[in-house]
């Protein structure tokens, strides 16, 4: 080979990465906007170490609150948290959204986001 062609060469092996590497850029930023979170605050402002988290996966189609213990006290204002939230977002396909069924304090605090929920529009509602 000659140097004229060695360089060819490497000028297209930079080339495709150069291209490779703008392509993961912009998958990795389109993962980290679907995957947003949103912090949900209770009812009296408080420390972070107070808020619930309502995660966004796959284009906002599946979203969960994985807090290990939600009390009654809470419920009214996580639900009306996720159901703005949900609106501001408007995603394009029906959304599920995941609770932990051991978080809830009893029954009623786990129907009471499921109820306002579905007043608002939001069917898929599921606690695991």
């Amino acid at each position: 080979m000659t140097i004229a062609e060695l360089t060819k060469e490497r000028l297209r092996r930079a080339a495709a990465k150069i291209e490779t590497d703008p392509q993961m850029t912009q998958m990795n930023a389109d993962r980290d906007k679907e995957n947003q979170a949103v912090n949900l605050r209770k009812s009296a402002p408080s420390a972070d170490k107070n808020a619930l988290e309502v995660h966004s996966v796959g284009g906002d189609v599946l979203m969960a609150c994985p807090a290990p213990a939600i009390s009654r006290d809470e419920v009214e204002a996580l639900a009306q948290g996720i159901v703005a939230w949900h609106k501001e977002l408007a995603p394009a396909d029906a959304t599920t959204y995941v609770f932990r069924d051991s978080a809830f304090a009893d029954d009623v605090a786990k129907t009471n986001p499921a109820a306002i929920l579905q007043q608002s529009g939001i069917d898929n509602v599921r606690s695991l």
